[in-house]
C-alpha cells in the first residue's frame, strides 16, 4: 500500500503541471535557453561502429527527479518555487529521451525518433531470451529502421537514392534484403523487457547503425533502443541484423559505398558533450530547489503550501 506522501507528491504533481501549464513556459524556455551554453571543458565521449568502446550514457534518472521534486512539493513550496518545479518536470518529460539517445550516439534523435502507441501491449507470455521475431516490439524496431532508411534515401545522391529505392521496393531479382536475427543487447539485470511492455502505452525508438560487415559478409547490424514514455525508462535494446541476397553473392558496390556514409549518422562529440552538460544542469537545477524547500536550515515542512 503506498504511504500518504506518495499519495501526496502524486496528487500535487498532477495539480501543479495542469495549474501551471501556461505560466511554466517562460521558466521552460530559460532552462532550454540555459542549457545551449556551451558545456565546460572535459572529457570527450568516443564512439566507436564496432562497439568496442561503448558509450557513457547519461546517468540523469527521471524517475528518480521526478520523485524529488515531488518531494519538494509534498513539502511545501511558494509560487515561484511551485513555477519552477513545473518547469522542470515538462523539461524532463521532453527531453530525457533524447538526452539518452544523443549519449548513445543517435543522430538528431528530435527530428529521427519513431514514436508510436503500442495498443494492446506485448503478448501475455514471455518470449524466450527476451525477444522475439514475432515480438511488437521487435516489429516496431523493424519499422524504426524503415524510417532511417528512408531518411538514408533522402539524404542520398541521386544515382544512389535510385538505388535505394530498387532495393526498397524489391523491383529486381537479383537483390534482396531481409532480416536475420534481433537480439536484445541489455544485460540480464537490467532488462526491462517484456514486462513494462505488456500494457498500453506511448514508446520511441531511435535507430543507428551498429557494425558494418558488408563487403565481407553481406550483412550490416542496427541498434534500436526504444523508450517508455509512461515507465520512464528503455524498455528494449536491440541489435538487428539485415543481409542483401545478390545472385551472385558479390557486395553491391553502391550499398557498400552508402553504408559507410550511415556509419558517419551518429551525434557528434560536441553533441554528446552537450546533452551531459544539459542533463547535469537540470540535476542543478532540482537541488536548488530542494535547498530552498526541505533542505533548506530553517525549513518547516508544509502539506499545504503547494495547494492550488
Amino acid at each position: 500500500m503506498r504511504s500518504t506522501v506518495t499519495r501526496l507528491q502524486q496528487s500535487m504533481l498532477s495539480r501543479v503541471v495542469s495549474e501551471y501549464s501556461r505560466e511554466a513556459k517562460p521558466a521552460a524556455a530559460a532552462v532550454s535557453k540555459a542549457a545551449k551554453a556551451p558545456p565546460k571543458a572535459g572529457r570527450k565521449w568516443p564512439l566507436s561502429i564496432d562497439n568496442k568502446q561503448p558509450l557513457n550514457a547519461i546517468s540523469l534518472s527521471p524517475r528518480e527527479l521526478y520523485k524529488r521534486i515531488g518531494k519538494c512539493l509534498a513539502f511545501g513550496c511558494d509560487p515561484d518555487q511551485t513555477q519552477r518545479a513545473a518547469s522542470l518536470l515538462r523539461t524532463i518529460n521532453d527531453e530525457w529521451r533524447n538526452l539518452h539517445a544523443v549519449s548513445q550516439g543517435f543522430h538528431d534523435p528530435k527530428n529521427s525518433a519513431y514514436t508510436v502507441r503500442l495498443r494492446d501491449g506485448e503478448p501475455s507470455h514471455r518470449p524466450w531470451l527476451g525477444t522475439s521475431q514475432a515480438s511488437t516490439l521487435t516489429q516496431v524496431a523493424e519499422q524504426s529502421i524503415a524510417r532511417f532508411l528512408d531518411r538514408v534515401l533522402e539524404t542520398a545522391d541521386p544515382q544512389d537514392r535510385l538505388e535505394w529505392e530498387r532495393l526498397r521496393d524489391n523491383q529486381t531479382f537479383n537483390e534482396t534484403l531481409t532480416t536475420m536475427y534481433c537480439h536484445n543487447g541489455a544485460t540480464p539485470q537490467t532488462r526491462a523487457f517484456p514486462t513494462l511492455s505488456l500494457e498500453p502505452q506511448v514508446i520511441s525508438a531511435y535507430t543507428r547503425l551498429l557494425s558494418n560487415d558488408y563487403e565481407e559478409r553481406s550483412t550490416f547490424r542496427f541498434k534500436v533502443v526504444i523508450y517508455s514514455h509512461k515507465h520512464f525508462t528503455k524498455i528494449a535494446d536491440l541489435n538487428i541484423k539485415l543481409k542483401t541476397w545478390t545472385h551472385d553473392r558479390n557486395p553491391l558496390p553502391w550499398l557498400s559505398r552508402e553504408l559507410k556514409r550511415v556509419a558517419e549518422l551518429t551525434s557528434t562529440d560536441a553533441e554528446r558533450n552537450d546533452a551531459h552538460g544539459y542533463a547535469r544542469y537540470i540535476a542543478k537545477m532540482v537541488t536548488t530547489l530542494e535547498l530552498g524547500t526541505w533542505r533548506r536550515p530553517d525549513a518547516k515542512e508544509d502539506f499545504g503550501s503547494a495547494a492550488p
